[in-house]
């Protein structure tokens, strides 16, 4: 049982080691090791959650999302899960995200590029996400906003190759729709 096997945590008296074990733990998803150390430690910071912030957003953990985004988070962290989220489809995260005041239309680097810069809508329109797609209009999402590229979400929707190629998709029909009816508006 993880948390039994971190009852010492509270014993703990370095950052590092909660760091540590907070990073391992929210990779691999494990909410009992977050819960553990977030109960146990009161020198725990923001700042030492944001990578188990967006890899919530990444692995689409709703329940370490809800836990962290408690704590006053660094906004950049919040806008990597965020974008995270909306490329990988996470919509219940993304909401989580959207509830915590994350700026729906903050750019992040895509594929550490950062001549790269777009949306969380351009990425999940660009990856057929069409709930997230939704989801994020709903929060004042600008569908008129370029990349640095100078590509709209609809592009992104309409040629998916302008993503990299490990993150290209099929665009289900509903997405692309979407972005159609958005760009409209």
């Amino acid at each position: 049982n993880d948390v039994t096997a971190l009852e010492s945590v509270a014993h703990w008296q370095s950052n590092e080691d909660s760091l540590v074990i907070v990073t391992v733990g929210s990779f691999n998803g494990n909410t009992a090791v977050l819960k553990a150390v977030l109960d146990h430690n009161t020198h725990i910071m923001p700042p030492m959650l944001s990578g188990a912030l967006v890899n919530a957003g990444t692995f689409g953990y709703l329940d370490m999302a809800q836990r962290i985004l408690k704590y006053p988070m660094p906004t950049k962290s919040k806008e990597v899960g965020l974008a995270w989220a909306s490329q990988n489809g996470h919509t219940q995260v993304a909401q989580e995200f959207l509830n915590a005041n994350t700026d729906s239309n903050a750019t992040q680097t895509l594929s550490g590029d950062t001549s790269k810069e777009i949306t969380p809508l351009m990425r999940a329109a660009g990856h057929g996400n069409s709930e997230v797609v939704a989801l994020l209009l709903a929060h004042h999402a600008n569908p008129h906003l370029k990349s640095t590229e100078g590509k709209t979400a609809l592009d992104y929707a309409l040629h998916p190759k302008a993503l990299p190629p490990a993150s290209q998709a099929s665009i289900p029909k509903r997405a692309l729709a979407l972005m159609q009816e958005a760009q409209k508006r």
